[in-house]
């Protein structure tokens, strides 16, 4: 890859953070937090059954430790605001989508570290 083009991926990369965290907070600021049912599906789907059945499925086809380890706590890392920016896009599900990444993000913080302890990482 070119230098001038490999500069540019990277400028762009160093800032998806700031925006992305920029975003949830004014998608977390303009939509009251509530649980609800959907909500509740939606966190748990994410956070644990989704790196869940991917750990057991891995174990069962014998894949390495390391890479079960990697994948795993990975697909524990909670909702990306993505969706959230597309729910106030198209006006769909706003609050449900804002109140799963606030509470997907605060699950976050044992469901990662209990993946991290299952895997051995």
């Amino acid at each position: 890859m070119p230098g001038w083009l490999k500069a540019s991926f990277t400028t762009l990369g160093q800032a998806t953070g700031g925006v992305a965290l920029f975003a949830a907070g004014a998608v977390l600021y303009a939509h009251k937090i509530a649980l609800s049912m959907a909500t509740l599906g939606n966190v748990l789907a994410k956070n644990v059954l989704l790196p869940g059945v991917v750990l057991l499925t891995m174990r069962l086809l014998h894949v390495a430790p390391e890479q079960i380890g990697v994948t795993v706590v990975a697909l524990a890392i909670p909702s990306s605001v993505a969706p959230a920016i597309f729910a106030v896009h198209y006006r769909v599900a706003e609050k449900e989508i804002a109140s799963t990444v606030f509470f997907s993000t605060v699950l976050s913080l044992l469901t990662i570290t209990a993946f991290i302890s299952l895997t051995g990482l």
